[in-house]
């Protein structure tokens, strides 16, 4: 499996997007023709910063340029440790960092698109219509259904959080961006969960709830445990499943403590966009989750992809199943992908197949 790095930028005044990979590595950026990245621009250094590798990571360094580095809009002084999703400027030229995993011709990209950032350059003229929108939750929460496979029965539901203010956007990947740009990612996230649980609230008692968490979270085990702690308080008597990104997760000894204060207040573990392999598997089934959720990557196109990509992916439902973790298929658009799923073992299935995204009453309505 090859783990690559990629920086997505502005083009131009038209904001057309743009995406280069960071290799060879070290990777220099800067004016001069013989930098790996050339910025032909006057606020551009000759040699102004350059990524390298550390270890499975990459980090930035600053070539004493004129006009500075800056991640997530703070300028940076020696080395910064760099991490999917983050915003980089070189001088006032901004681009977003972006990790692909690519593995027997499919590929999971951890990335937002090029709209996000330009929604988080226009969210910085308004950071008080942010800071209010969250701060009085001008939030909306919908859910999306999961099935179990076999009975296509309804099993719970993934809460998806949303904005709701005219001056700011809808959907959760560019008000993470904006989040991210303000300094407000914890605030953005508990308020969603906290929001989204009080709509669950209308919801059957006996469906489970699953709940998404930001990478930054997994940073703060003690802030993560706390607003998981309220969600519990407003739900006492729901199951509840905190989604975590298996990518997030870099140390297995230091997460287990966090997992089992969440196993304290009964709150299951699903690892997220699973895509990495076997290997990665085995290292994190010692964290005991009860969910593992296959990326919907894996998913697309299931039934009419070759026999050694279907293979693959039924030697891996195999062992999650042998080690006691439910497979769960996201992404099932189609009849054919949802039979294809079961035939491989998958027990659980998400995907507009099942249901879009809806608000709690239209579940009460139907």
């Amino acid at each position: 499996m090859k783990v690559s790095w990629f920086l997505e930028g502005l083009v131009d005044e038209r904001a057309s997007s743009w995406r280069t990979e960071v290799a060879p590595l070290p990777f220099v950026v800067g004016r001069h023709e013989d930098c790996q990245l050339v910025l032909p621009s006057a606020a551009i250094s000759t040699r102004h910063a350059e990524l390298i590798a550390e270890g499975d990571g990459i980090i930035v360094r600053d070539l004493d340029s004129t006009n500075g580095t800056f991640v997530n809009l703070e300028k940076i002084e020696g080395d910064q440790a760099l991490r999917p999703g983050d915003v980089i400027h070189f001088a006032d030229l901004e681009f977003r960092l972006v990790q692909s995993l690519e593995a027997a011709g499919f590929r999971t990209t951890m990335s937002i698109d090029m709209d996000a950032i330009r929604v988080m350059r226009e969210t910085l003229k308004h950071k008080s219509d942010f800071e209010q929108m969250v701060r009085e939750r001008q939030l909306a929460a919908e859910f999306q259904p999961v099935v179990d496979l076999d009975s296509e029965s309804l099993m719970g539901f993934e809460l998806l959080g949303r904005g709701d203010s005219d001056k700011l956007p809808r959907m959760p990947e560019e008000l993470f961006a904006a989040a991210e740009s303000l300094g407000l990612v914890g605030e953005l996230t508990a308020g969603l969960r906290d929001y989204g649980a009080t709509e669950a609230g209308k919801l059957p008692a006996d469906q489970v709830l699953f709940l998404n968490s930001h990478p930054r979270e997994v940073e703060d085990p003690d802030e993560l445990v706390a607003s998981i702690q309220h969600v519990r308080d407003l739900l006492p008597g729901r199951r509840l499943v905190l989604e975590i990104h298996e990518m997030t997760i870099t140390d297995i000894g230091e997460f287990r403590s966090c997992r089992d204060r969440l196993a304290e207040l009964g709150v299951e573990l699903a690892f997220d966009d699973f895509g990495k392999g076997r290997s990665r598997l085995i290292e994190l089934s010692e964290l005991s989750p009860e969910f593992l959720k296959f990326d919907r990557s894996l998913i697309k196109d299931l039934d009419r992809v070759s026999g050694p990509r279907r293979e693959m992916i039924r030697v891996l439902v195999d062992l999650v199943r042998e080690i006691g973790i439910k497979p769960l298929a996201e992404g099932i658009e189609r009849r054919g992908e949802s039979d294809i799923c079961r035939e491989l073992g998958f027990e659980l299935g998400q995907g507009y197949f099942f249901g879009r995204p809806q608000p709690a009453a239209h579940y009460l309505n139907g």
